[in-house]
């Protein structure tokens, strides 16, 4: 965990490493919801489901919401995890989407922003990098849920 000191430069590291990305690929959503689809098939059926007629917009909602989380993880951290506790149990429990789908999209945005940052700037890959494994440390926290083990032995 970086110190309070150095925060502003990890945020200005992070934010130079978007721009990058931005700059080479552009709009990130289509790209991420097409990995995401790839890896979990079940993912473009719950968006279908859950989407009211509008499966891409929730689609493109999920990616802004992952992005959101990926961008304040630095800057605020016990917000990102108290969100991931609340909405994941909810998300699984209510709306039938499996944990695996979260860390999915986490994974898929975070690889896409990270693969896109040129290798020759390593300070911005590296924040990068670093958040994408607190947010997957989050996620995993998240789905050890008591809600969520209660639900999956009741389903058993």
């Amino acid at each position: 965990m970086a110190s309070p000191a150095d925060l502003p430069a990890r945020i200005a590291l992070m934010e130079a490493g978007l721009e990058l990305v931005a700059d080479r690929v552009g709009d990130i959503t289509g790209p991420v919801v097409a990995r995401l689809y790839r890896r979990c098939p079940a993912a473009r059926a719950s968006f279908v489901r859950l989407g009211l007629g509008r499966p891409d917009a929730l689609a493109a909602q999920m990616v802004e919401t992952t992005l959101h989380c990926l961008m304040s993880w630095p800057g605020d951290r016990a917000m990102v995890e108290i969100t991931l506790r609340e909405t994941l149990p909810h998300h699984c429990l209510t709306l039938g989407i499996a944990p695996a789908v979260f860390r999915a999209l986490a994974e898929e945005t975070a690889h896409l922003i990270i693969a896109a940052i040129p290798a020759d700037c390593a300070a911005e890959r590296a924040v990068w990098e670093d958040i994408r494994t607190g947010i997957l440390g989050a996620i995993a926290e998240a789905e050890r849920s008591p809600l969520i083990a209660r639900a999956a032995v009741q389903a058993a």
